[in-house]
């Protein structure tokens, strides 16, 4: 069972740093922007983009340049192995000690993030629903023997997921006044652009 549950997890987070790179951009984005909006503080904002420095580091296409400037780049990008992230080939090795313990930091920030731009009890409870229930869809795939083969279309209710996660804290930022008229026009129109692409690479992994 442990095994299923680590294949579930290994590949989740593998497709959300390694492969599904302009949506979670997209999302690390706004949650830092939101951080810094609500608080102003600069160590805040220094977490906030810790997971999206991650996300751009150790994304597939650009391991071949940050494996040059970052130890174990090109490990953290690799495919992960049928068996899993943890093998009898690997067990003895600290690769992937490595990538677990970077997807560990990754995912633990991410949850601090959402936490740290809820308003409300009420908006901790939304979000804590939509990240459990998209999680659990995705981490029960590992138990399936088809989990490689149907690719990152398992991801799709955690991406869609993630996305009203990330919309309604936007929201509860603006309903709070966190964010000036000025901003708001500003955001309302990077987001009618941005996300095509996101979806886009979203949409061609889902039909994939």
């Amino acid at each position: 069972m442990i095994d299923k549950l680590e294949i579930g997890f290994a590949t989740t987070l593998q497709w959300m740093i390694v492969e599904n790179h302009v949506l979670i951009i997209c999302i690390c984005l706004l949650l830092a922007y939101l951080i810094q909006a609500k608080y102003k503080n600069v160590g805040f904002t220094l977490i906030s983009i810790l997971p999206l420095g991650i996300v751009t580091a150790f994304h597939r296409q650009l391991s071949a340049l940050t494996e040059r400037f970052i130890p174990f780049g090109a490990v953290i990008a690799r495919p992960i192995d049928i068996y899993g992230l943890v093998t009898e080939a690997n067990r003895g090795g600290i690769d992937a000690f490595v990538k677990f313990a970077v997807f560990a930091v990754f995912m633990s920030i991410l949850m601090v993030e959402f936490v740290l731009v809820s308003n409300s009890a009420r908006d901790l409870v939304i979000s804590g629903a939509l990240l459990i229930s998209g999680f659990v869809s995705r981490l029960a795939v590992g138990f399936s023997p088809s989990v490689y083969i149907s690719g990152y279309r398992t991801c799709s209710i955690m991406g869609f997921c993630l996305i009203g996660c990330v919309l309604h804290a936007y929201f509860s930022a603006e309903r709070e006044g966190f964010i000036s008229e000025r901003e708001r026009a500003v955001l309302i129109k990077i987001m009618a652009v941005v996300p095509i692409p996101a979806l886009a690479k979203f949409m061609y992994d889902f039909l994939r």
